[in-house]
């Protein structure tokens, strides 16, 4: 449980890096690269892992219950129940094995994707090109003008209306 409970611990800081790096400029194509080639590599890894997780689940509620008793194990309670949440929806080992796989080109793709256009977004307010967080804190501003202005700039990139049209 120690080994891999610190295999996974490396694993997710690993990942929460090459995430924060990328989070620093989702437009930038070297750290998009470098996020996909860390996320990709930790699936690769983890695959190798999965096997622990789908035998714990095999374990018969009583004997583990039973284990717990012991102080070392008992420190992973928290852990083990939650893991033993998802026992009933346990698919063969292969098909687990497939969807952990295809998860790097899966919701994690989508959320990538997701994540890169929401970023390059530009809205033009007033005489400046912002980006999508700067705009919605404009909308926000103390000054009707302000607000009015940063509006009528996401609504005419969004919809291609001019923004003489918004009333």
């Amino acid at each position: 449980m120690k080994r891999y409970e610190a295999l996974d611990d490396l694993l997710g800081r690993l990942i929460s890096y090459a995430g924060l790096v990328h989070a620093g400029n989702t437009v930038d194509p070297a750290r998009a690269k470098f996020y996909a080639d860390v996320q990709e590599r930790i699936t690769a890894a983890s695959t190798h892992l999965l096997f622990f997780v789908l035998e714990l689940n095999r374990i018969d509620d009583a004997k583990l219950e039973a284990a717990m008793q012991e102080p070392a194990l008992g420190h992973y309670r928290p852990w083990l129940e939650d893991i033993r949440k998802d026992k009933p929806y346990q698919l063969e080992d292969r098909i687990e094995q497939l969807f952990h796989e295809k998860s790097v080109t899966a919701y994690s793709a989508w959320n990538r994707l997701f994540d890169e256009t929401i970023a390059s977004l530009r809205f033009k307010v007033g005489s400046k090109s912002l980006a999508i967080e700067p705009t919605l804190n404009l909308m926000q501003d103390p000054s009707a003008a302000t607000r009015k202005a940063a509006v009528a700039g996401a609504r005419q990139d969004l919809q291609g209306e001019p923004a003489h049209r918004l009333r």
